[in-house]
């Protein structure tokens, strides 16, 4: 029982060590989009950069199990769109379009090369399908995505 507890100890250590250290190399910052902050969260340095989209209402938080995972193997970047956790409030108009003209900025704001993997959920699986089809795509993306859950209607 008590190599049960003790093995038990250890892997909570290692856990709260690891989470501890990708908060140490988490790069978080704002971003300025043309008179707005976007706030956003960047780890690892390896390519590809995988890019993570939330869904509609959400923030970076939505990825936090995630995040430190994929940033072992790869450059991660998420941030909160406009007017959502961290970032200012947009003067533009919402739609899919604006956002993916919104992504675009943070990519280039943030200093961030492609080759780009995106992931999004919900919405942000819209957006991903948007923008390696944009008029503003310097390289094809890859792109994942659950846009519609099993078992619910868009209707």
């Amino acid at each position: 029982m008590w190599r049960k507890i003790s093995a038990l100890g250890f892997l909570a250590i290692v856990s709260i060590v690891s989470l501890q250290a990708f908060a140490q190399m988490n790069r978080e910052q704002k971003v300025d989009i043309g008179g707005y902050g976007v706030f956003t969260s960047q780890a690892g340095s390896r390519e590809p950069v995988v890019v993570f989209e939330a869904g509609l209402g959400e923030d970076t938080s939505t990825w936090d199990k995630v995040l430190p995972k994929v940033a072992q193997f790869s450059h991660t970047l998420a941030y909160d769109r406009a007017g959502l956790g961290k970032s200012d409030s947009s003067p533009n108009p919402k739609s899919v379009e604006q956002m993916v003209k919104e992504l675009h900025a943070v990519l280039d704001a943030a200093h961030v090369s492609p080759p780009y993997i995106l992931v999004g959920h919900s919405l942000g699986g819209a957006i991903c399908s948007c923008l390696p089809t944009s008029t503003l795509t310097r390289q094809p993306a890859s792109c994942l995505w659950t846009p519609k859950m099993a078992g619910y209607s868009i209707a």
